[in-house]
């Protein structure tokens, strides 16, 4: 799915009391690859929500960069700086 520019998959649906804030989240997390570098593979559990962040490699290919796991509570992170001789920026 391509949401707001950003490449996001979700492996399956929320079924959680949480719904609504980790889509919040998800929202939060993506919008702060403001250079659209990233995949985000996004799946959700009871009471977390796991973002599979990827880069793509010079060399081709995706390469995961960072996997984050949000859960009630907790803050959202910045994400990884890409090394810029490792990835495409």
């Amino acid at each position: 799915m391509n949401t707001f520019g950003k490449k996001i998959r979700y492996t399956n649906s929320s079924n959680s009391k949480y719904r609504e804030l980790f889509y919040d989240w998800i929202e939060k997390l993506t919008f702060k690859d403001y250079k659209n570098l990233r995949d985000f593979v996004i799946t959700f559990g009871a009471t977390t929500v796991t973002v599979a962040v990827y880069g793509e490699l010079l060399a081709g290919g995706l390469d995961v960069v960072e996997t984050i796991t949000l859960s009630a509570g907790s803050a959202i992170p910045e994400l990884t700086e890409l090394d810029y001789y490792t990835y495409v920026t």
